[in-house]
């Protein structure tokens, strides 16, 4: 299936630039964020779409925001930050939102990320991450192996399970990553 054109949903769209980027290709933007002025600037961005942001509670019932399907749905960068039953409901509604044949697109951190190495704690999957360097920042995070990917998005059809990592920074360690990607 070529999906050149259609709508796509950003989860967690943060400023709207991946969006920007697809609505340049031709696809009809659609995003949600957790964070206000975010939303606002994605609207500023792309202001002939502005009715197709919204600014959302952290687990939303996103049919609330959308009667529309989507051909691709994009979260990248974010669904490490919920934990797993978060995250089944939210693929949940993504597989409902989903044309046949579309496609999802999903980052979740690693287990060989730097940040790994500074948890504290964890609990409901969530592993508190406490950085004292370059960053002062505590964040909570749900690391992954490549097959822990694969289960919990095992709902869609495996297209590619990739990843990618980079060190800046030896002292805090690789930017690992997985990369899903899903066909309903």
């Amino acid at each position: 299936m070529d999906i050149s054109k259609g709508n796509i949903l950003d989860y967690g769209c943060g400023i709207g630039t991946d969006l920007k980027f697809f609505q340049q290709l031709g696809f009809t933007p659609f995003g949600v964020d957790i964070v206000p002025e975010a939303i606002k600037k994605t609207k500023l961005a792309l202001p002939k779409f502005e009715e197709n942001f919204h600014t959302i509670p952290n687990i939303p019932n996103l049919k609330d925001y959308f009667h529309e399907t989507f051909d691709i749905i994009f979260a990248n960068q974010v669904m490490y930050y919920l934990n797993d039953k978060d995250i089944e409901n939210i693929c949940n509604q993504f597989f409902n939102l989903l044309k046949p044949g579309g496609i999802f697109f999903v980052t979740m951190i690693s287990t060989t990320n730097g940040h790994y190495k500074f948890i504290e704690s964890t609990k409901n999957n969530l592993s508190k991450v406490v950085l004292k360097q370059r960053l002062n920042e505590i964040h909570f995070m749900n690391f992954k192996t490549s097959q822990q990917v694969l289960d919990i998005f095992k709902k869609f059809e495996k297209l590619h399970l990739g990843s990618y990592e980079m060190t800046m920074i030896e002292s805090e360690g690789s930017t690992a990553h997985h990369i899903f990607i899903g066909k309903k």
